[in-house]
């Protein structure tokens, strides 16, 4: 992959797993493998670190990497559900979570994800997990640990400087008690998550 202000982007072909926890619990991911598309009947969603520890290049680094890997892998045949959600002091809804059973739909994703602007408050992660969970659990009706196992999942990508509202461990660990798992994607060059 290619280096961008010291930040290694990796494409879908060179990722492997780390395997290791962050300090808030949850598994760190990069250089994971992905598939040619994302995983049929998957449920999804993305929480956005917006908050003002998050420098403008790499909160514009986020919404790329999204919009990229979006366009490359994500099926418009309704196998999959996406939403994404900002978070800073609070969270805000920038796509709600939806089945992606169209280009329309999948323009309407990437073309939320490109127009978010950065809130630059402090730092939620937990409270982002608590209302992804719950809307993925809204979504499922409540079915992450049955019907829906393994396709319930909550990326948080974010620097890892939790700051306000709820604690990101536990907020972790409930979406995990639901079947909701929780991976974090470290950005910034101090990242820690």
């Amino acid at each position: 992959g290619a280096s961008v202000d010291g930040i290694e982007i990796l494409n879908h072909r060179d990722v492997r797993k780390m395997g290791t926890r962050s300090p808030y619990g949850f598994r760190r991911l990069a250089r994971q493998h992905v598939p040619d598309r994302l995983a049929v009947d998957a449920q999804s969603m993305s929480t956005i670190d917006g908050s003002g520890s998050i420098s403008a290049a790499d909160f514009t680094l986020q919404k790329n990497g999204y919009i990229a890997a979006l366009t490359a892998l994500l099926n418009t045949d309704g196998s999959n559900a996406i939403g994404v959600w900002q978070f800073s002091s609070g969270v805000q809804t920038e796509f709600s979570l939806q089945l992606i059973d169209s280009a329309a739909k999948k323009t309407a994703l990437l073309t939320a994800i490109g127009a978010m602007v950065q809130l630059n408050s402090t730092t939620a992660i937990g409270d982002s997990i608590n209302t992804a969970a719950a809307a993925i659990n809204a979504f499922t009706g409540n079915t992450c640990l049955t019907t829906n196992a393994g396709k319930c999942l909550i990326d948080v990508s974010t620097d890892g400087g939790n700051n306000t509202g709820s604690n990101p461990t536990t907020a972790a660990n409930a979406a995990f008690a639901t079947g909701i798992r929780t991976n974090c994607l470290g950005v910034g060059g101090s990242a820690d998550c």
